[in-house]
């Protein structure tokens, strides 16, 4: 059987029951590193159950991805996980990077068997040498991190496997190759000795994406939280399925995101619970991808902009305090400009309606950071809120217009 190749582009530890927790609840990784920023030195740790393992570098630093700790790696020397005989013909490896070097193709991880390198993943391709198979992709935004996620399924080896190691951060030694190590981030890595089906691996990388503010794959971006249910369905929010984000609680995924900002554009728009998280809840958002610029005007409303966000929560309500960067604003604005929320509570993006529910800002700093606190989501019941931004003054005037009934 030839190989087949899987791949797919685009986030703290809670114990269950005196279960361990697993990758977005999928049981049976046998390599898990997470960033530890807790030792002397910058590490991946182990997350797997009575493994305490760390993988260290000298002269490492250490990052932040969406507020989670990243390790940085600078092309100066791998980290080395030893797999040494394990049968590895049907796997799945899941990596989070991102990638600094912007201009080269750089080695993010290659896989050796007895010193002879066999898969590597680049910031351009995904390539099994052993059999001479590449499956090559076009990274349109090369300086967004990603969640990658490969499949394998093999023939036995011709030759008895004694030694298997996992080289992070490093290209290949044997063979050479026109690549270059790798510079940026690497906050976690998984592999499993089986190939996960379909469902299995979009629960991980739905852990992954959210752990870590990633987009998956647009415009039809499906989420799952760890019992495989659906917790965000990109085709049921085509005008909002870009730069998605959001928080929630997963314990089977050892999940506990408070706070969060979409990788994408970090710090454009950040949202922290008020309240304690209740295992399996979700806040996801995602924005309609337009500039924050003027919008069209409607009758009876101030100017608002064009950039529009919804907000789909999932499996319980939630209040947080919500921060976007006035910053990239480019419209006429008053001399003291005071910000606030529309939100539309039906989820539709219209804003013209006697429902429509209006927040002023309660501060902006010197860095132009607007502040909203304590904002509920979908009060009605609806499912989903829309919202926008308006530029106005201390006094916001908002009138709706009925068109009169005629009657003879």
């Amino acid at each position: 059987m030839k190989p087949s190749l899987l791949l797919l582009l685009s986030g703290i530890c809670v114990s269950v029951y005196g279960q361990s927790p697993h990758p977005g609840g999928v049981k049976g990784p046998i390599v898990w590193y997470t960033t530890d920023s807790s030792e002397t030195k910058p590490a991946l740790r182990s997350r797997l159950a009575n493994d305490n393992n760390l993988l260290t570098a000298d002269n490492a630093t250490i990052a932040t991805l969406n507020f989670h700790p990243s390790f940085v790696f600078r092309g100066l020397a791998p980290l080395r996980v030893q797999l040494g005989s394990r049968d590895l013909r049907s796997a799945s490896y899941f990596t989070v990077y991102q990638s600094f070097d912007t201009a080269n193709e750089n080695s993010i991880w290659h896989f050796t068997k007895n010193n002879n390198t066999a898969l590597i993943l680049t910031t351009d391709r995904m390539a099994d040498l052993s059999v001479y198979q590449y499956l090559n992709y076009t990274d349109v935004v090369r300086d967004q991190p990603k969640v990658n996620v490969y499949v394998q399924h093999k023939e036995k080896d011709t030759f008895v496997v004694t030694d298997q190691w996992w080289n992070i951060g490093m290209k290949p030694v044997n063979p050479q190759l026109p690549v270059s190590n790798f510079k940026g981030l690497v906050p976690e890595i998984i592999a499993y000795d089986r190939v996960l089906n379909s469902r299995e691996r979009l629960q991980v990388a739905s852990y992954l994406s959210i752990k870590y503010g990633i987009t998956l794959t647009e415009p039809g971006a499906t989420y799952l939280n760890s019992a495989g249910e659906t917790i965000w369905d990109g085709y049921d929010h085509p005008s909002w399925h870009r730069n998605i984000a959001g928080i929630g609680r997963d314990d089977a995924s050892g999940l506990n995101q408070t706070i969060a900002t979409g990788s994408n554009m970090p710090g454009l728009l950040t949202i922290a619970s008020k309240n304690t998280l209740l295992n399996n809840s979700f806040l996801l958002w995602g924005d309609n991808g337009r500039p924050m610029i003027a919008g069209e005007r409607s009758p009876g409303l101030p100017l608002m902009l064009q950039k529009t966000w919804l907000m789909k929560p999932y499996g319980n309500a939630f209040t947080t305090d919500l921060i976007p960067d006035t910053k990239p604003v480019d419209a006429k604005l008053p001399v003291k400009p005071v910000y606030w929320l529309a939100i539309d509570p039906s989820g539709e993006g219209k804003f013209n309606t006697a429902n429509t529910i209006y927040k002023k800002m309660d501060k902006l700093d010197a860095q132009g950071r607007a502040y909203f606190n304590n904002i509920s989501w979908d009060k009605d019941g609806s499912g989903k809120d829309v919202w926008g931004i308006i530029a106005a003054q201390e006094l916001l005037l908002a009138s709706v217009i009925n068109q009169p009934t005629c009657t003879d």
